[in-house]
């Protein structure tokens, strides 16, 4: 009877115990359960805020590639258009150095065409003052053999008139040429001038040697050459030449 009572008594302690350890084994679950549940909501409030933060980074990424793609665009056709210009630019630069050494060239024509007609001027001057000089001396010349020939004709017809001899008039004739020894006079040949003199009595009309027109005025450069004109037309022709150059280099600049 004892020991059936100990084992019923036993028993219970061991349901007791059975029980506690259930209980507590629960209360323990529950513990790890309700941990494992604000875990699980933590959890999830962290992934929809990573879910949040990665769809407000994949818009702003969106937006920045198109926005990167855009500026690529724009920066491709900013290229482009660079390189139009440099092309542009090395076009003009080879027209600015070829205008450059025409320039240069036509500089260098200036001078020569300038130098040319200081020469041809200071030439054309000593041809004019050399002519002049001729011209001046040629009127002298005849202005001296028509006095002479003037007093030769006068002194012949008082010879005649006074029935003097012919060696008398001769010498006398031969003196006059010699009245300015200080002109250059040149003598000329009694019977070859005498043809040309007018003898009234036998009704013979004298030739002039010279015949002076004052109301004529002389050229004196007639014929030289047209050298001057041409190089004048040629250095107006380079100077308009240097003037477009100059235009187009300021418009090409501007």
């Amino acid at each position: 009877m004892e020991e059936e009572y100990l084992n019923s008594e036993l028993c219970g302690i061991l349901e007791q115990f059975a029980y506690v350890a259930m209980e507590t084994y629960c209360e323990v679950q529950q513990e790890a359960l309700s941990i494992e549940k604000e875990r699980y909501e933590k959890m999830e409030e962290n992934l929809e805020k990573l879910s949040k933060t990665y769809l407000f980074l994949e818009k702003k990424y969106k937006t920045t590639v198109e926005k990167l793609q855009n500026e690529g665009n724009d920066l491709r056709k900013i290229i482009e258009e660079l390189k139009k210009d440099c092309d542009d630019l090395r076009l003009i630069n080879a027209e600015h150095i070829a205008n450059d050494q025409q320039m240069r060239g036509l500089q260098d024509e200036v001078e020569c065409l300038k130098v040319q007609l200081l020469m041809q001027e200071e030439k054309h001057n000593e041809d004019i003052a050399l002519l002049k000089q001729q011209h001046t001396d040629e009127i002298q010349r005849y202005k001296m053999l028509l006095q002479n020939a003037k007093l030769t004709h006068t002194s012949n017809e008082a010879n005649k008139k006074r029935g003097r001899p012919k060696n008398s008039r001769k010498n006398k004739r031969d003196t006059s040429y010699f009245r300015w020894p200080e002109l250059n006079i040149e003598k000329i040949n009694d019977t070859d001038f005498e043809k040309e003199i007018v003898n009234k009595n036998i009704g013979t009309k004298k030739r002039k040697l010279f015949h002076e027109d004052k109301d004529t005025m002389v050229d004196i450069v007639q014929n030289l050459p047209d050298s001057i004109e041409s190089i004048s037309g040629k250095l107006e022709s380079t100077l308009i030449d240097l003037e477009k150059l100059k235009k187009e280099k300021s418009k090409s600049i501007m």
